[in-house]
Parts: C-alpha cells; sequence; structure tokens
C-alpha cells in the first residue's frame, strides 16, 4: 500500500487513510501476534484432523479496526466497499444492514453500516480487474491475503515455491514458531495448508521435495476460502 496505493492516490486527488490495530499506543501486526510469548493463534491452521482451527485475524485486525476508526469519529452512516468479483459471489451473500453502538461516552448515538460491493455491480470478474489495475500503470496485484494465510490455495503455494521461494521460508518459519508456542501448553502441531490425500504434512516437508503433492489441485484463489 505504502509503496503504491498511497502514492497513486495522492497523485489523482483521492483521500485515503490508513488506519491499523494499535497495542500500547504502537501499531501491531498479525504477524507480531502470532510470534508473541502467549497461547494465542490468531490465525486458521489447520489441526491433525484437518479441520481449520478459530480464526480471530480478520476480526481483530481488519473488522473492528475499520469500525473503531468509523467510531472515533462520530460517523453515523457508514458505507463498507468490498472488493468480491464475481468469481466470489458467494462471499457477498449475506452482507445485511449492520449497526455499531457507539461507546459509554455516546449512550445515544449509533452507527449504521451497509455494505456495497462495487467490482459486482459492474460485473468483473478477478481478470478483469488485474486488467484494470494494470492499466492504471500499477503492477499485477497479488490476492488479498496474508503470505502465510492457511487459506492460501495449494496453487499458490506452488507459484510461491517457483517465484518468491524466500516467502515459503518466512512462512516455515512461522509455522515453526507456531508450534513451538503449542508444543510449550502440550498440544499437537497445527499446519499452514490444508491435507494432501487425508494426511497433514508440514510445509517445510510438503513443499520442500514433495512439490507433487499439490500439483493437482485448483489454483483459483477461493476454494479454500
Amino acid at each position: 500500500m505504502a509503496n503504491y496505493v498511497m502514492p497513486y492516490c495522492d497523485e489523482h486527488g483521492i483521500k485515503m487513510i490508513r488506519v491499523a490495530k494499535m497495542r500500547y499506543g504502537k501499531e501491531d501486526t498479525l504477524l507480531q501476534a502470532i510470534y508473541r510469548d502467549n497461547k494465542r493463534i490468531p490465525i486458521p491452521a489447520y489441526m491433525a484432523n484437518g479441520a481449520p482451527g478459530n480464526r480471530t485475524c480478520t476480526g481483530e485486525y481488519k473488522i473492528k479496526v475499520v469500525d473503531k476508526w468509523i467510531k472515533s469519529k462520530s460517523i453515523t452512516h457508514a458505507t463498507i466497499g468490498l472488493g468480491f468479483s464475481i468469481d466470489e459471489t458467494r462471499r457477498a451473500s449475506n452482507k445485511n444492514m449492520q449497526f455499531l453502538p457507539m461507546d459509554a461516552r455516546n449512550v445515544n448515538k449509533t452507527t449504521y453500516k451497509r455494505f456495497d460491493f462495487p467490482l459486482l455491480e459492474l460485473g468483473f470478474s478477478r481478470h478483469q480487474s488485474i486488467v484494470l489495475v494494470e492499466k492504471a500503470g500499477l503492477p499485477t496485484p497479488p490476492r488479498s491475503a496474508c503470505w502465510f494465510c492457511p487459506f492460501k490455495s495449494r496453487g499458490a503455494w506452488i507459484e510461491d515455491k517457483k517465484h518468491r521461494p524466500e516467502i515459503v521460508q518466512k512462512a516455515i518459519a512461522v509455522e515453526n514458531a507456531i508450534n513451538e508456542k503449542r508444543a510449550k501448553i502440550g498440544r499437537d502441531d497445527v499446519y499452514l495448508h490444508p491435507s494432501t490425500g487425508g494426511n497433514m504434512h508440514k510445509l517445510e516437508d510438503a513443499i520442500g521435495d514433495q512439490l507433487s503433492l499439490f500439483e493437482e489441485t485448483c489454483d483459483s484463489g477461493y476454494c479454500g476460502l
């Protein structure tokens, strides 16, 4: 965002405000939360049975952050734009009007928010959206997800292995750090990718010399969401 989105907005007179989760007065990231010395694992890493764990990352680091900013500005009606393309229509379901009660200092105020889906209204697919971004002179955008996200498709792991191997190594370190935390409290390992053939493999083993474990799967990007 700092390298491309913000400069583009400045150049074209678009007001862009970046908000972030704060902790003790400093910006807090999801990666920092994972490495923090506590029992919490905020991402939906896969358990030994193949089921994803609890997912708090989206709520804590996206939704609540935006909601807090909206309420801090005493905004009574907010429209939340979500960039779901026609490839992801099902993700736009059940997104009706919601309201956010203001904090105790504003007990008589209520903030209403509704969701808008501009790409769906335009009938844009992911491919069309990428073409539009490239026509604006911006680099091809990656999928909107953390590089260590357990919901990353197997095809995406393959692409990272081929073109961004340093990302895979960093993700392996994240998986190891999570399992070190779990070992301290007597819990079994979890994994950053779904099972293959019913078997769970640590990312280092699965994507190292066994790339074929991932080969025969879809890389559409939304099958794991």
